[in-house]
């Protein structure tokens, strides 16, 4: 297991959705997501394994 860091679109790109679908997990809470910097457009990350968490969890 990795503990890399993701961005939204390789997110979606990996579970076949889109980039609003996974903004809107984040959102929810459903997926763990990190805001890198603490500005308005900094870039928002997941983490390898929190992606694998929600995909073993059954969330999809």
């Amino acid at each position: 297991m990795s503990n890399s860091y993701l961005s939204i679109s390789q997110v979606a790109d990996e579970l076949g959705l889109g980039t609003t679908t996974v903004r809107a997990y984040i959102a929810a809470g459903q997926l763990k997501a990190s805001k890198l910097g603490g500005g308005k457009t900094s870039p928002i990350r997941v983490k390898r394994l929190d992606l694998e968490a929600f995909v073993d969890a059954g969330a999809l």
